[in-house]
């Protein structure tokens, strides 16, 4: 009896692969950094709130393309529809 339920346990456990992230992956996810700090810095030096807005949302888009270099798919998804979509056209409708 508990060899059967021992095999039961052990079929509802799904084990996960690793993650194989390559060197192409690593130098996106750099680049990618490197684009959303200089946005960040765009965001806060610039005196145009419009063009501030504007690298906001390429913040935004950067950040989300991170969480899809580290496989967080859902997360992407989420930034897009929210930030970039949402808040962002809202600043942007409210400038205008």
């Amino acid at each position: 009896m508990a060899t059967k339920r021992k095999k039961m346990a052990d079929k509802r456990l799904i084990p996960v692969p690793e993650q194989k992230r390559g060197l192409v992956s690593d130098l996106i996810f750099w680049i990618l950094a490197a684009i959303a700090v200089i946005a960040a810095f765009a965001v806060v030096g610039l005196r145009n709130v419009f063009r501030a807005a504007l690298a906001l949302i390429l913040l935004f888009l950067v950040i989300a393309g991170i969480y899809i270099t580290l496989s967080a798919d859902f997360l992407a998804l989420v930034q897009i529809l929210v930030y970039v979509g949402a808040i962002s056209i809202l600043l942007l409708v409210a400038l205008c």
